[in-house]
């Protein structure tokens, strides 16, 4: 016999939904979100919503002048913006990832693009997890070399 399925009601389009159209949240009693996450995603798209949570943050970063949130990324987003110009590109179909790393060759689902220039962002090594470390610590192992000479 086959299991009930589990409903939920969401208060604002007041419909019984599957328990799987709402997200987790373990404050709540029954550990689930109170409205559904089509109710959720069209409440964050309001013009209203949005002005609101841009008000939020530019109160939040003026109170926090150095927080580390803020120092994290490059001042001109270069590597931001090549990550998001290959995943894109990649997803599109208008560069093609391989299936074996450039350093060792071995087959991997998992590749990293590797960026030498962040100007360049179609110009990536694809790498395995593995060789992409190794690829990392050598550049830190040379900066620091660098640093001490």
């Amino acid at each position: 016999m086959p299991e009930p399925v589990q409903t939920k009601r969401c208060p604002t389009c007041k419909i019984n939904k599957p328990i799987e159209q709402f997200n987790r949240n373990a404050h709540m009693p029954d550990g689930l979100a109170g409205q559904c996450r089509a109710c959720r995603a069209a409440h964050r798209s309001t013009p209203e919503y949005k002005a609101k949570a841009a008000a939020y943050l530019r109160r939040w970063n003026a109170a926090h002048p150095g927080s580390r949130h803020r120092n994290y990324r490059d001042p001109d987003h270069s590597r931001d913006l090549a990550r998001f110009n290959l995943r894109n590109w990649v997803r599109r179909g208008k560069i093609q990832k391989p299936d074996r790393c450039e350093s060792c060759g071995a087959k991997s689902p998992r590749l990293h693009g590797h960026h030498s220039d962040y100007s360049k962002p179609a110009e990536v090594k694809w790498l395995c997890p593995l060789c992409h470390a190794r690829e990392h610590t050598a550049l830190r192992e040379k900066a620091k070399a660098t640093r001490q000479a």
